[in-house]
């Protein structure tokens, strides 16, 4: 039992992870109040140091959403690196590459963006605090907060500060605060401790396929001069994962002579010596990789998981007081690579659900179905 004395914030709404998703359902829940004359309080809080630091830089984006939320904003202002291109797709063996003639349709990117999901998560962070969403950056969410019933969610606890190894306390112990919310949205990406829990204390995964999950494992390098043309999109196949592992690799070009470079594999894999870090050093061995880094300097290096299970494999979206988006939800759509743009609307359709929960001030889970409601009669359902 906790005995802390504990400061307690109140909000109107709080989400939890300041990504892509969580970022989108801040600013269109703020602007959907705003237009009703509803003075609501909206929150952020995130576990990194500031806003994009926790983001892996580099991916290619579908615009779709951002159009969307952002109908006054011309396309070139949009934050992108380059519009897709050139776009390949090559099986590689290990010594040479063989381009695939065709495509696959849901795997073409023409119409999409190289981006840094680092650039684009900050540039909204801005737009927030400009209309007034309160982000609290290094402050990660330890445990959910319920009713006395237990049955309903009332917010998020803060982490404590300043314990040990042995979780004891320290000279410079400082308790969590408690943040008490009408609503919680949880946007803490694939795998979040709070999503966990919710999902496991709520039983939302009841009559759905399990999750699948996937890790990226991805490296920026600086080449010391332009060696692919820009809006240059290519994804691998074969080695050096062969053809008994799950995933492939890709390369993007990024502005200032930057290249990303990096491997998925599906966590199904048989082998237990199987590291994807290895693979991707691995990669890197190839001829035609090898020369594109000659002279190159690494800039940066990190990993994810990834929800690859798709959409029966999305969780049930909500339980009184809290919702959930983006990858702590498994919006992706592995067949297209794509999930950025999934996870943005998840978060407005969210946003839409709560208006009305807003105009009714009833946040139960009857009133919040209308999320899933929403999503089935949306783009991003088909």
């Amino acid at each position: 039992m906790d005995n802390l004395s504990r400061e307690i914030l109140e909000v109107d709404v709080l989400f939890v992870g300041a990504g892509p998703a969580s970022l989108a359902g801040s600013i269109h829940l703020n602007r959907l109040l705003r237009s009703e004359g509803i003075d609501a309080s909206i929150a952020i809080i995130e576990k990194a140091s500031e806003v994009g630091a926790h983001s892996l830089s580099g991916a290619v984006i579908d615009p779709k959403t951002l159009i969307e939320l952002f109908p006054e904003t011309n396309i070139e202002d949009f934050p992108f690196e380059f519009p897709v291109n050139k776009e390949y797709m090559y099986y590689l063996s290990k010594g040479m590459k063989f381009s695939v003639p065709f495509i696959p349709k849901p795997m073409s990117h023409h119409g999409c963006f190289i981006t840094s999901i680092g650039k684009i998560t900050r540039w909204m962070g801005e737009i927030c605090e400009k209309e007034g969403i309160d982000i609290f950056s290094g402050f990660p969410g330890s445990e959910l907060l319920y009713n006395d019933s237990g049955n309903t969610v009332i917010g998020v606890r803060t982490v404590d500060r300043g314990i040990d190894k042995s979780g004891n306390k320290k000279s410079d112990f400082e308790a969590g605060v408690d943040i008490h919310a009408k609503a919680t949205l949880l946007g803490e990406g694939s795998r979040g401790n709070l999503t966990k829990i919710l999902i496991d204390k709520f039983n939302l995964m009841k009559d759905k396929n399990p999750q699948n999950w996937a890790i990226g494992v991805k490296e920026l390098w600086q080449l010391p001069e332009e060696k692919l043309t820009p809006g240059f999109v290519a994804h691998t196949l074969g080695f050096p994962l062969g053809h008994s592992l799950f995933g492939g690799g890709w390369i993007y070009t990024m502005k200032n002579n930057i290249l990303d470079l990096g491997v998925v594999i599906g966590l199904d894999y048989k082998n237990p010596g199987i590291d994807p870090h290895h693979e991707l050093q691995l990669l890197k061995t190839h001829p035609w990789i090898k020369k594109l880094l000659e002279g190159a300097e690494i800039l940066a290096y990190g990993s994810k998981s990834l929800p690859e299970g798709g959409l029966y494999s999305i969780p049930k979206l909500y339980v009184d007081g809290a919702m959930l988006i983006g990858d702590s939800a498994g919006f992706l759509n592995g067949q297209r690579l794509k999930g950025i743009h999934l996870a943005m609307k998840s978060g407005m359709l969210a946003a839409e659900s709560l208006q009305e929960a807003f105009n009714k001030n009833d946040f139960s889970e009857k009133s919040l179905s209308t999320y899933e409601e929403k999503f089935k009669k949306s783009w991003a359902y088909e």
